[in-house]
């Protein structure tokens, strides 16, 4: 009852009455009060105990530092000014504070207090790029300052998408509008009205694939932001990544001159201004992985064999059961059974792991597939995963 009431009646706001019924269709009412009147008071007891819950969990957390990726933004709730601060590994929100700014002074005093109390040391911040939140990450924080992808494609598609779009709907109704004409016109007139369907036909499929090549390079812009190549699991760079987004670019860039699309508010420059603030998301991963294996003395074969070997396979699998949206799934398992075709066992123990650690490390437990019993280095680098901070999704 309590799940329900929680799962349905606080996180999905339905109603009492609606719960109501509901648990009369299973026969809990003679164990349990279960008239809306009933069921309101203890959803209204159940919201009060949220906080004291969480007060609870944070308290009891363990006493020690840890590094974490965060997402700073503000919203609004009617005239209300909301700072949101959230971790992007767990989708904890950190912070929730209704101010009358959203300066910088105000963010630092908000946001350091609750860091503090929690243990936690930002490696990484990630935001639309507000200047006060840059400064927050550069200044406050002492990290680097990450571009949330998500703000950069609602420009790009507020600018070429929507065009399109509109271009796409009157490229449709001339099409119509020559069948018809076509339809109705006499034998003296059926020629010349047939190129001209022809000519709207044409300019339709133009428009078709304009938007087809634009979606793909705007959802492109989210796979090319990953540590590792879709296409060969090579290890992407900054320098690699930035030609990629640069080539996105171009692409926008001549759609955008095929169909006389001009970018008023300069959309596409704003877009190439941010990619190194979006490549690096991917340094800063690689970054995490390199401290990680400071703290494991293992052999340079035995590191390139982590890192390029068995990384993958984990981080494509996270990835395949990560995302909700089923292009991208696919896409990740190709990465992903590519990462498992090219897996093989360590070619050698390193001295510093125990027989079971090297059982573990080598797949030979048979828990490379499920990342839940992966390695404590590979539940951290799943934890910094650029993508986290990057699908929009949290």
């Amino acid at each position: 009852m309590f799940a329900v009431l929680y799962k349905f009646g606080i996180q999905h706001a339905v109603g009492a009455d609606a719960l109501s019924n509901f648990f009369k269709l299973i026969r809990i009412g003679t164990h349990v009060g279960i008239s809306p009147s009933a069921l309101r008071t203890q959803l209204s007891k159940m919201e009060a105990l949220t906080l004291t819950f969480q007060d609870s969990r944070e308290q009891s957390a363990p006493a020690q530092t840890r590094k974490a990726v965060l997402a700073a933004d503000e919203t609004f709730f009617g005239e209300l000014l909301i700072l949101v601060l959230m971790d992007l590994s767990s989708g904890y929100l950190l912070l929730e504070s209704i101010q009358d700014d959203r300066r910088f002074d105000t963010w630092l005093a908000q946001a350091t207090p609750r860091l503090d109390a929690l243990g936690i040391e930002v490696g990484h911040a990630v935001s639309d790029r507000a200047k006060a939140l840059i400064k927050l990450a550069v200044e406050g924080f002492d990290c680097d300052s990450g571009a949330d992808v998500f703000h950069e494609q609602y420009g790009l598609s507020r600018w070429l998408g929507s065009a399109l779009g509109r271009r796409k709907v009157k490229a449709d109704k001339h099409c119509d509008v020559a069948q018809k004409a076509v339809n109705k016109a006499g034998a003296d007139e059926q020629a010349a009205l047939e190129t001209q369907q022809v000519q709207a036909i044409e300019a339709r499929t133009q428009i078709d694939m304009a938007k087809q090549e634009y979606h793909e390079n705007l959802l492109g812009i989210t796979d090319d932001l990953h540590p590792f190549s879709l296409g060969d699991n090579t290890h992407n760079t900054v320098a690699s990544i930035t030609l990629k987004l640069e080539k996105r670019a171009a692409v926008l860039e001549a759609i955008a001159v095929q169909q006389d699309i001009p970018d008023k508010n300069n959309a596409l420059r704003k877009f190439r201004v941010q990619v190194d603030a979006l490549a690096s998301h991917v340094s800063f991963w690689w970054l995490w992985v390199d401290e990680i294996l400071l703290d494991w003395s293992v052999d340079a074969a035995t590191r390139q064999w982590l890192t390029g070997t068995l990384l993958p396979v984990v981080y494509w699998h996270y990835q395949l059961h990560k995302t909700k949206k089923p292009g991208q799934r696919k896409r990740y398992r190709e990465a992903w059974q590519r990462a498992v075709k090219d897996f093989k066992p360590i070619p050698s123990m390193p001295t510093c792991l125990s027989v079971t650690s090297n059982a573990g490390w080598s797949g030979q437990n048979g828990w490379y597939g499920n990342t839940t019993a992966a390695h404590p280095l590979l539940k951290g680098v799943m934890a910094a995963s650029p993508q986290c901070t990057i699908t929009g999704e949290a």
